[in-house]
């Protein structure tokens, strides 16, 4: 796919901090005087961005709880697609492990669901 035809469009990457969650994206977003209303699509990481794993490696939750699921909820008020990227492999059972992790967290209804292979 040719994406040089979308370099000129607007956009910005936030990366957030060790102790941050995407909950913390509302603030930044507002302090650039950016309304969520703006926003064509968010992509978030899966693992240890939308999710966050105990020491443990078993018990995942959504990485800054309410309030990052708030501000999921947000996004999807406002009408913005949100989009999870992953490094994952692209194949059917990863899929349905990540839909089913959604689903645990209470997220399913805040993502839009495709799978786009990168070559």
């Amino acid at each position: 796919m040719d994406v040089a035809k979308y370099r000129t469009l607007p956009s910005k990457l936030h990366q957030l901090p060790a102790t941050g969650s995407i909950a913390d994206a509302a603030s930044h977003l507002a302090d650039a005087g950016v309304e969520l209303t703006d926003l064509r699509v968010a992509f978030f990481d899966f693992d240890q961005t939308l999710t966050a794993v105990d020491a443990s490696r078993t018990n995942k939750s959504v990485r800054g709880g309410d309030d990052a699921a708030a501000f999921m909820q947000q996004l999807k008020a406002a009408g913005v697609p949100s989009v999870i990227v992953t490094a994952t492999k692209p194949n059917s059972t990863n899929c349905h492990a990540i839909a089913a992790e959604l689903r645990h967290l209470g997220l399913e209804n805040y993502v839009n669901g495709a799978t786009v292979p990168v070559s």
